[in-house]
């Protein structure tokens, strides 16, 4: 619905029954009379885009949130993959310079870290164990 407001201050002019608006007092003559869409479109306008900032940027700060964990796994899991070949060649080296001759490693017995686990999977590696 239309309704007609000051041109000065914007008060809305319904049921006004003087010559002067009962706000700020200026003569419509002098302040003008304009008529236009309920309440203040251009507050509304300004909220919405508030509103729409504060959710695209909360959007950004999910997306890179993701993006850096993504990253960071990544790069754990080539940390892992690499010190898990560099454990692989250190054995390699450690059987050669024994006189052994290097073996295929079973890498069951490695945590995900690489590292060995302290399980013993083989009875015969547990010794005096009853």
């Amino acid at each position: 619905m239309m309704r007609p407001t000051c041109g000065h201050c914007g008060y809305d002019l319904t049921g006004a029954e003087s010559n002067r608006c009962p706000e700020c007092g200026w003569l419509f003559i002098e302040a003008g009379v304009r008529v236009g869409p309920d309440g203040d479109t251009r507050r509304k306008r300004f909220r919405r885009a508030v509103i729409l900032a504060i959710v695209l940027l909360a959007g950004a700060g999910v997306m890179l949130t993701a993006e850096a964990y993504l990253r960071a796994r990544a790069a754990r899991d080539q940390a892992i993959a690499q010190r898990q070949a560099a454990l692989a060649q250190q054995r390699a080296a450690t059987q050669r310079q024994a006189g052994a001759t290097p073996q295929a490693e079973d890498d069951s017995h490695l945590d995900e870290r690489g590292e060995r686990s302290n399980l013993v999977t083989d009875p015969a590696d547990a010794g005096d164990a009853p």
